[in-house]
């Protein structure tokens, strides 16, 4: 409820101000450039086999640039327009990508029931990356109550 009243004193004041001179808002992206990358960290610390099978899928509407120094969270704010082509490229993905996505070498037993929350995000940075969006980059809010 309490975003929900951010949003509305916010939104068009703020948010649709950015969305006039931007693409889409993103959060900071998270750093991997300690660990060898996107790509690098995926496969030693969630999923050798899951990312190969991303990798086949996502080829079919390749090439794509696997190599990223980071990751962007999918936590982001874009015009209707956007998260429409953004959403209707990840179904497709995603129907292709889910009868293979099994985890099991899992390096961490958090990584399984949650692989699509990863594999999108890294969908999301190579999908914005290459659609060469004009962003704009915001810290993470926090719209969750804390305990």
């Amino acid at each position: 409820y309490r975003y929900q009243d951010w949003l509305k004193r916010y939104g068009e004041e703020i948010i649709g101000g950015l969305l006039r001179e931007h693409d889409i808002i993103i959060t900071t992206a998270f750093d991997l450039r300690g660990v060898g990358g996107m790509a690098d960290d995926f496969c030693r610390s969630r999923s050798d086999t899951d990312w190969d099978k991303f990798v086949a899928v996502m080829d079919q509407w390749g090439p794509w640039e696997w190599h990223q120094p980071d990751v962007i969270s999918h936590w982001f704010v874009t015009t209707a327009c956007w998260f429409n082509e953004f959403m209707i490229f990840w179904r497709k993905v995603f129907i292709e990508l889910e009868p293979f996505i099994h985890s099991e070498d899992a390096h961490d037993p958090a990584y399984p029931p949650r692989a699509f929350d990863y594999l999108t995000e890294r969908f999301f940075t190579v999908w914005l990356r290459r659609e060469k969006l004009k962003t704009i980059t915001l810290p993470l809010m926090i719209c969750w109550d804390a305990k």
